[in-house]
């Protein structure tokens, strides 16, 4: 992996606890960014990784592409910020049987005080959609993360319907084995487009192919949700 030079944030070696390398590799993004945060202390608004040769060969997520996406959200002050967004990186099927409230479709779950919104869409067996909610109260920021399983065609991003001639695109920013995440911070008019539904359809393309593939996914709640983070 190699290292590029950014003067403007401040630059670290962390090594990862002898617990994440023994346990499965979805952990490794979340022990990453944790590491990271406390080596940076509180005060942080930014950073960049680079990989120790001691782990670098088997992340998931390489350490600079998830720094790259939390500085593009913006979001990312304090250390709940960075596990926040951790959490919300890693597949969902890590998630499927955590406990916490019920807000419509949305379950709210916290971890050492990093709280997130999220819900789940199965095919069969499968999590075909796994929707995120984030939200930065310092700078009243709220953002969405959608991982859908690998195979996308990257450029053209994933796209929100709330109906037929309303919808928002999102960037694909990083993909692991288990899927691609696509980021992009809620601004009102996406937020109060979503509020007013129960369902809405995510759509992306695959790669090779030239039609969309599209999701129902039921949004009740989302207010709620979204007031509770």
């Amino acid at each position: 992996m190699s290292r590029r030079r950014t003067e403007a944030l401040p630059r670290f070696r962390c090594r990862l606890p002898a617990g994440c390398l023994a346990g499965p590799s979805w952990v490794w993004p979340a022990c990453v960014a944790v590491s990271a945060a406390k080596a940076s202390g509180p005060e942080m608004t930014g950073m960049r990784l680079w990989a120790h040769p001691f782990f670098h060969v088997k992340l998931p997520v390489p350490p600079q592409t998830l720094v790259d996406i939390m500085n593009q959200s913006v979001f990312l002050p304090p250390r709940r910020a960075v596990l926040a967004l951790a959490l919300a990186l890693l597949p969902a099927a890590a998630f499927a049987q955590t406990e916490g409230d019920l807000f419509g479709s949305w379950k709210y779950t916290c971890a050492e005080g990093a709280c997130r919104a999220f819900l789940n869409v199965k095919q069969g067996e499968q999590i075909v959609v796994s929707w995120t909610l984030l939200r930065d109260r310092e700078r009243d920021q709220s953002t969405s993360v959608i991982r859908v399983p690998q195979g996308v065609a990257l450029p053209p991003g994933l796209r929100i319907y709330a109906d037929d001639t309303t919808f928002f695109d999102m960037p694909f920013q990083v993909c692991d084995p288990e899927g691609c995440a696509a980021v992009a911070v809620m601004d009102s008019k996406m937020q109060a487009a979503i509020a007013g539904k129960n369902v809405v359809r995510v759509a992306f393309i695959r790669y090779g192919e030239s039609g969309t593939v599209a999701y129902e996914v039921p949004v009740d709640g989302f207010s709620a949700a979204l007031d509770a983070l």
